[in-house]
């Protein structure tokens, strides 16, 4: 169910789940590949049109990057539900026994549900507690 007005997240330290700072790290790398790029691109006219591609993919990797790392957060609220932020800043409340399936991928978990998908990325920050209440769920699916 989507929460509507305003959810308070906490710090990010204190979430369930949230992605790392190396996010942000590569965040800055892509914002400095833009800059160069529109630099090389101004100072290389034969290589102008390469370059502002580039820049364009770098921009737009890295605003995706900084908006998944600032948004996509879980907090657990009680035993029964937790809040699920996107990277685009949508706030779900969930409900652990809405899970239908929790599907373990080379590089995320997704916990599936009728409406939704809740993907957990593998370099993702998640609290023992989230991880014992995924297990506790995947073992009541089974």
């Amino acid at each position: 169910m989507k929460v509507t007005g305003e959810y308070e997240f906490p710090s990010r330290e204190d979430t369930d789940m949230h992605l790392p700072e190396k996010l942000l790290g590569f965040c800055i790398f892509c914002f400095v590949s833009f800059g160069a790029a529109i630099v090389g691109a101004v100072l290389l006219k034969n290589l102008f049109i390469f370059l502002l591609i580039f820049a364009v993919i770098m921009l737009t990797v890295g605003v995706l990057a900084f908006l998944c790392w600032k948004n996509q957060m879980i907090v657990i609220r009680s035993e029964e539900d937790f809040y699920y932020r996107t990277f685009i800043g949508n706030v779900y409340r969930i409900r652990f026994s809405d899970i239908q399936k929790v599907k373990q991928n080379v590089d995320s978990i997704q916990l599936i549900l009728p409406e939704r998908l809740v993907h957990i990325e593998s370099m993702a920050v998640v609290s023992p507690k989230l991880r014992c209440r995924i297990e506790q769920v995947r073992a009541q699916l089974r």
